[in-house]
């Protein structure tokens, strides 16, 4: 594949992102019912889409870019005859290569988040359910199993945060978001009730900071 020959020279190029989910072919070659831990191992060790996500997840780009990418990523991949796994296995092996890039110790979920969450904004709310499980399989993937409810929790609590800050800089954006997310986590369930106290909080601070910052 030129691309892939092109990072091995580790010339800077834009990989278009039908070329990224091709050089997937055959990575997951005689591994049936492969849990998402399992094909986040696969991917990184194909050496065609290792090659490519070199570059396209390239260490000179910036968070915002490397963000935006994995949310155009999702959409591309997002349509009916794709399998969830594998796209949260593509999502893990991006957010593990992001949190080496740029540590984020205080939020580190909040990149991977905002990346699913542009995407989400993007897609019909009918996909809404299936985005927010997609995050899921892959923070859990990548936390491990014995790490799943408490991680779970964070993720549903990161995402309220991370909604209410979008809605202080966009309102219009979040209002849509913050609606999207009612469907995908509803109120009375488990992640429902987080994502809304995640929320309800972080919109508290961001309207009285000096309460915020007192307390």
């Amino acid at each position: 594949m030129a691309f892939a020959q092109l990072a091995k020279w580790k010339v800077t190029i834009s990989v278009p992102h039908r070329y990224a989910v091709a050089s997937l072919t055959d990575a997951l070659a005689n591994r049936a019912r492969t849990s998402v831990s399992e094909r986040i191992d696969a991917f990184r060790d194909h050496p065609p889409f290792a090659t490519l996500s070199q570059a396209l997840w390239s260490p000179h780009r910036s968070l915002r870019s490397l963000t935006l990418q994995m949310s155009k990523l999702l959409q591309a991949m997002l349509h009916p005859q794709s399998d969830d796994d594998s796209i949260a296995a593509v999502l893990g092996t991006w957010y593990g290569r992001v949190r080496l890039l740029h540590p984020f110790p205080d939020a580190p979920l909040k990149p991977v988040c905002f990346a699913v969450l542009h995407a989400l904004s993007q897609e019909p709310p009918a996909k809404s359910s299936r985005l927010v499980g997609i995050l899921r399989r892959a923070v859990i993937a990548m936390a491990g199993e014995a790490r799943a409810m408490d991680v779970e929790r964070q993720l549903a609590t990161e995402i309220g945060t991370l909604t209410a800050e979008i809605g202080h800089h966009v309102p219009a954006v979040a209002a849509s978001l913050f609606g999207r997310l009612c469907i995908a986590m509803p109120q009375g369930t488990v992640d429902g009730d987080l994502f809304l106290n995640g929320y309800a909080v972080r919109a508290g601070q961001l309207q009285n900071p000096q309460s915020s910052a007192a307390g």
